[in-house]
């Protein structure tokens, strides 16, 4: 039996590898805390701006990435969030945190769900509910919007106050 090794960095991939470039870029564009612009992210990952610029364009066309609006800013898109989503409910962890929660369960004797914010809604990434006879069912992957859920309050109440009124008017 083989193992496979993957790489931890794109050094092994010859230096004009498209798909690692674009990779480099959603990378630069995720680990900011605020939205970056067209320099910065060439700044981030080395590359000319005419380069950034294509794979920007290209990224932005498949809905991986959005500008946001009156702004040179560049934000992961919903695309992007989606798949992020998905990786995580996919995770080879899923049976660890299962487990963690089945014993969390047993403790508190309360329904226990890990939980991320999804735009305006909650995504729930797990959920082990407390054996009492009312119950809502929501599995992973279920999506509940913020202001529905424990969870997501606990969300909202850690934006900062601007964004946090910006929501609740919608």
């Amino acid at each position: 039996m083989t193992t496979e090794v993957i790489p931890q960095s794109d050094e092994a991939v010859p230096a004009g590898s498209a798909i690692l470039r674009a990779v480099r870029v959603l990378e630069a564009i995720a680990r900011q805390d605020a939205p970056p612009q067209l320099s910065e992210i060439c700044r981030e990952v080395d590359l000319p701006k005419p380069t950034v610029y294509r794979i920007l364009t290209t990224l932005e066309h498949a809905g991986l990435i959005g500008r946001e609006p009156g702004s040179k800013r560049y934000t992961c898109a919903e695309r992007l969030n989606a798949l992020a989503g998905e990786t995580l409910l996919r995770s080879p962890n899923r049976a660890a945190r299962r487990a963690v929660l089945e014993e969390l369960v047993e403790q508190v004797g309360e329904t226990c769900n890990l939980t991320i914010p999804n735009n305006n809604s909650v995504l729930y990434l797990d959920r082990v509910e407390a054996s009492w006879p009312l119950r809502i069912s929501l599995g992973a992957g279920s999506k509940v919007p913020l202001y529905a859920s424990a969870s997501g309050k606990m969300f909202l109440s850690y934006l900062p106050k601007r964004s946090r009124e910006r929501f609740l008017r919608v």
